[in-house]
């Protein structure tokens, strides 16, 4: 098995080529800082918390990645500047475990076209290839754009807490789901 996914490329719903690739620890440290981009509601949401800025022992675990049990995805937009507009990871509950927590972040201007789905559908397709078949999120209750996407994803919702929703996703049915949506990508655009 190949230890790092393949880059592919996909559409968003504006017509948009974004590139989908894998998040090294290298990339995990120094994206770290893309989450200051979020604007102040997306961090409320991804975060629940007025949260500023990770501590070193996040920036470790968010920089362990080996793409088996700890599986991490950026996405970028194709040609030009191919800035980050999102990222989507996916931790086993337990070394070998078939399940996973899954996060998955997408910058303001690309909410609502598709970025998340398509970073969910890409994590689910790589996990389901390394034996996870469910994939479980916890997400804000006032995040009404991430629990479409996971309705659209056929996921179990149910109330967690009072300003949380807990989601089971189906990973394997994703996958499946998914597998038409990728193209690999030959070459890599040039970074900036």
């Amino acid at each position: 098995m190949r230890s790092t996914p393949e880059p592919v490329a996909t559409r968003l719903k504006h017509g948009s080529t974004i590139v989908i690739r894998a998040l090294d620890g290298i990339d995990g440290m120094r994206r770290a800082g893309a989450f200051g981009d979020l604007a102040e509601r997306p961090r409320a949401e991804r975060f629940d918390t007025a949260w500023t800025h990770f501590a070193e022992a996040e920036l470790d675990f968010l920089s362990r990645i080996d793409h088996v049990n700890h599986i991490a995805l950026v996405a970028i937009r194709a040609g030009g500047d191919c800035a980050e507009i999102g990222i989507a990871r996916c931790v086993r509950l337990a070394p070998r475990s078939v399940e996973a927590e899954i996060a998955v972040t997408v910058l303001s201007p690309y909410r609502r076209a598709g970025a998340g789905g398509r970073l969910l559908g890409r994590l689910a397709q790589v996990a389901a290839r390394r034996g996870i078949s469910r994939l479980h999120a916890v997400f804000s209750a006032d995040n009404p754009g991430m629990e479409g996407m996971l309705r659209r994803l056929n996921a179990r919702i149910d109330q967690a807490t009072a300003r949380q929703r807990r989601a089971e996703i189906d990973a394997v049915a994703v996958s499946e789901l998914w597998s038409r949506a990728f193209r690999p990508v030959a070459r890599l655009p040039a970074a900036s």
